[in-house]
């Protein structure tokens, strides 16, 4: 179950990269484009959801990406603040914040993936 939870997760987190990239291009006021936001909503929660059970099972990933996974609540608080409150101009600070908690966690993550591939295997 872990691991295809694992694979779940990893697939659909780069498909909301994917749909990241296309939100924050194509600022267009199109049913396409909100389409897109909302897509981006449901799967950020879903892969929190995912994430929360991820963790749940598996220590040594608590363990290993703490800062990751503090980048990554901070995200999720500030896009449920944006969904409760609205993204206009007053809460712009909240969308740029959620932006770059997102963008560092993201940052941290893979850097932490990257080091530890390069560790040797026994």
């Amino acid at each position: 179950m872990k691991n295809r939870l694992t694979k779940w997760v990893g697939f659909f987190f780069i498909v909301l990269l994917m749909n990241t990239a296309y939100v924050a291009a194509f600022a267009t006021p199109s049913v396409f484009y909100m389409t897109n936001v909302l897509i981006h909503l449901g799967l950020g929660l879903a892969l929190a959801i995912g994430l929360f059970f991820l963790l749940r099972k598996d220590a040594a990933l608590r363990r290993a990406i703490p800062s990751a996974l503090g980048l990554f609540g901070i995200a999720l608080l500030l896009g449920l603040f944006l969904v409760k409150a609205g993204n206009i101009t007053e809460n712009r600070w909240a969308l740029w914040s959620h932006v770059f908690g997102a963008t560092a966690g993201y940052r941290r993550d893979l850097s932490k993936s990257v080091s530890r591939s390069q560790q040797p295997h026994p």
